[in-house]
C-alpha cells in the first residue's frame, strides 16, 4: 500500500476507529464499579466485562458473510449506525 493510499485512509477508517478505542479503554476501568453499584455478584460483573469479547466472537462470522455479500461500505456503515444507536438506547438505560 502506497504512502498516498494510507493518507487517504486517516480520515474515513483510522479516526473513527482511534474515537471508538479511546471510548472503549476509557469506560473500561469505571464499568466493574458501576456495574458493582446495582449490588450484583462479581460473577456477573466479569460477565459483563467479558460481553464484549463475547460479542466479537459471536458477531465476526457472521460480518465476514456480510462483508463477502454486500461489501466493505455498506456494512461499515451499519456497524456505525449500530454503535450509534446503542449509546443512544444508554438514554433510556436505568
Amino acid at each position: 500500500m502506497s504512502q498516498e493510499n494510507r493518507t487517504h485512509l486517516i480520515l474515513p477508517v483510522y479516526l473513527p476507529t482511534l474515537i471508538l478505542s479511546f471510548g472503549r479503554g476509557m469506560i473500561i476501568p469505571i464499568l466493574p464499579l458501576y456495574a458493582k453499584s446495582f449490588a450484583t455478584s462479581y460473577g456477573l460483573i466479569g460477565l459483563i466485562l467479558a460481553a464484549e469479547g463475547i460479542g466479537h466472537l459471536t458477531g465476526d462470522l457472521p460480518t465476514g458473510v456480510l462483508l463477502r455479500k454486500i461489501g466493505r461500505k455498506p456494512v461499515m456503515v451499519f456497524g456505525v449506525t449500530c454503535v450509534a444507536l446503542s449509546v443512544l438506547a444508554l438514554v433510556w438505560a436505568q
